[in-house]
């Protein structure tokens, strides 16, 4: 259970995290089961229109390397980044018994996103996690992973009309579609992914999500993998680079 977020840490001379609006101040997180404080960093400007971006760091690494990144989705996120334990700013607990489990990782974040109101929606084993602020069925997914990577950011367009539209505009402009389109498991949504040409970054396009109509009867959705039909169940399995 996370006992929230220390407004007032006292963390001395921090570097921040982004250039956007909003404090940006270093503050420490704690958690109760073993009270290891993680310094967190934000580029948030609090809007409530604006969906939260949770950055994780690779081991040896800190968040502060991931300020480029905060920088450029700071325009359309409130975008947080926080030391892992043993990292940074925040508490080095003792290498014994599972201080350093990927288990005690996963409750870190799953702590620190409770704090910042995220809900679990749905997970897929150990291996994805789907949270959301709102009554969409998610706003944020991870995973866990031995490098700091963003998979892809989404953007919702108006219905299965306006997809078949970009598609034909893609294809007339000699623009590859990476996957797609097809159907999630979970959250329902239609989706294509494709490559923005000068970064690399992988967006998905995506209409039709499921929504949480009733949040107090709502209870999270807990399923094994199956890394083909969960990802699209109409069948065709993505290509190896959407894996990596």
């Amino acid at each position: 259970m996370a006992v929230g977020i220390d407004e007032d840490a006292g963390v001395a001379a921090p570097e921040r995290l982004g250039t956007g609006p909003g404090d940006r101040r270093p503050r420490r997180f704690r958690f109760s089961e073993d009270a290891v404080h993680l310094l967190w960093r934000a580029d948030a400007g609090g809007h409530a229109s604006l969906s939260p971006i949770v950055l994780l760091h690779a081991t040896g690494f800190l968040a502060r390397l991931w300020q480029p990144v905060a920088e450029a989705l700071a325009a359309r996120f409130d975008v947080y980044a926080y030391d892992t334990r043993g990292h940074g700013d925040s508490d080095k607990p003792p290498p014994a018994g599972e201080n350093y489990h990927w288990r005690n990782l996963v409750a870190d974040l799953r702590g620190f996103c409770d704090a910042l109101g995220l809900r679990l929606t749905e997970q897929l084993g150990e291996m994805l996690f789907f949270l959301r602020v709102n009554s969409d069925h998610h706003n944020l997914a991870f995973r866990p992973s031995d490098a700091a990577n963003v998979h892809h950011v989404a953007f919702e367009v108006q219905g299965w009309d306006s997809l078949r539209v970009i598609c034909d505009r893609l294809a007339a402009r000699g623009h590859a579609i990476e996957y797609g389109p097809g159907r999630h498991a979970p959250g329902h949504q239609l989706f294509l992914y494709l490559r923005e040409p000068s970064s690399g970054l992988r967006l998905e396009l995506f209409t039709d999500m499921a929504h949480i109509d009733d949040e107090e009867a709502f209870r999270p959705i807990r399923r094994d993998v199956d890394r083909t039909r969960s990802v699209n169940v109409w069948g065709p399995a993505p290509p190896p680079s959407f894996l990596e």
